[in-house]
């Protein structure tokens, strides 16, 4: 339980409530959870837990503190580190990185599948009228990306 408070933060790190609700309002977590215990095989959940603890680890020898004593701006620092483009990462902490970009791959796609995001915030059409091959996306849909 204590694991998924920390990634439910990191999630909220990731996709902060702005104008539009954020990863915690939204249950992100909760469906990311129930996606990867429904599809993942044991091996790649296997793979994510050793990713997570690889993450923390780096976090605490990063910060100098227990995992437990770890606060949102570091939790928000580790993230930066692994995720910004290039940040030159050690070998050594490979398994840390890869948990963030999996992390953060799991919360975008949880996301743009969410009901309230696909219908409020991308275009959406429930039933989509007629093709129109080569038209422009701002005067189409106004800039905003399709609804899945």
């Amino acid at each position: 339980a204590d694991d998924f408070n920390k990634i439910t933060q990191l999630m909220e790190l990731i996709i902060p409530s702005t104008e539009i609700p954020g990863a915690i309002e939204l249950k992100l977590p909760e469906f990311a959870d129930t996606y990867i215990k429904a599809v993942w095989s044991e091996e790649d959940q296997e793979n994510l837990s050793k990713g997570w603890a690889a993450f923390q680890n780096a976090a605490s020898q990063a910060t100098g503190k227990d995992a437990a004593q770890l606060e949102n701006t570091d939790w928000d620092a580790q993230l930066a580190k692994y995720l910004k483009p290039g940040n030159d990462i050690p070998d050594s902490e490979a398994a840390a990185a890869a948990f963030a970009e999996q992390l953060r791959h799991l919360t975008v796609n949880a996301f743009k599948t969410n009901e309230y995001i696909g219908e409020n915030v991308l275009a959406y059409a429930p039933v989509p009228g007629d093709y129109k091959g080569c038209v422009d996306l701002m005067e189409t849909t106004g800039g905003k990306a399709w609804s899945l």
